[in-house]
């Protein structure tokens, strides 16, 4: 990666400004041959890029759409039978089949537009619009103030990280769970435990 000029990328400091209308080339592999290819970035107005860059949360670490299901586990019984969430792709939540939230921004809301629980900037939950001890990591695992981990494996098993590293499966899975998608997930999942 070079700036137009003759600085190298190891040369240009992290916290670098880039000018208005500047360019930076970049050397990336193509991906119908392998070979290398030049690709050139020009910054049209100054709006902070690489700060925002470098702050921009990724799919593991924001609430992101993506159609999934919350079923109970082929272990649950008794009222854990009754976990029934699915997020569509419009952003809405359904148990069996009726309208009961949806997903707006950074918050789960009810039908009334009304917050149930939201992630603040800072990664802390919230309830009805206030702070919690509970926070979400860069990993997308919903952690308590005890240091109990909820987690959400790959293959949509749910379970919770002791202190200790044991680990405690929950009665429910995630069908349709893709990594990457673990913020919305374990907030879907807490969404469940407070339902009534």
């Amino acid at each position: 990666m070079h700036a137009s000029g003759s600085q190298s990328a190891s040369q240009i400091p992290g916290d670098a400004a880039i000018a208005p209308n500047a360019s930076l080339g970049v050397v990336v592999p193509s991906r119908d041959s392998g070979r290398l290819a030049d690709v050139v970035i020009t910054v049209e107005e100054d709006v902070g890029v690489l700060d925002a860059a470098r702050s921009a949360p990724t799919l593991a670490q924001a609430m992101v759409i993506a159609p999934m299901h919350l079923v109970p586990s082929s272990d649950a019984s008794g009222a854990d039978l009754g976990v029934d969430l699915t997020l569509r792709a419009d952003g809405t939540i359904h148990r069996r089949g009726t309208l009961i939230a949806r997903i707006a921004g950074e918050r789960i809301v009810d039908v009334r537009g009304r917050e149930v629980l939201g992630l603040a900037q800072d990664r802390v939950v919230t309830l009805a619009g206030t702070r919690t001890g509970y926070r979400v990591t860069a990993q997308g695992e919903l952690v308590r103030p005890d240091n109990v981990r909820l987690v959400v494996a790959s293959d949509g098993r749910v379970g919770m990280l002791l202190p200790n590293g044991s680990e405690q499966p929950l009665p429910m899975r995630i069908e349709g769970f893709a990594t990457g998608y673990n913020v919305t997930a374990v907030l879907l999942c807490l969404f469940q435990v407070l339902q009534p």
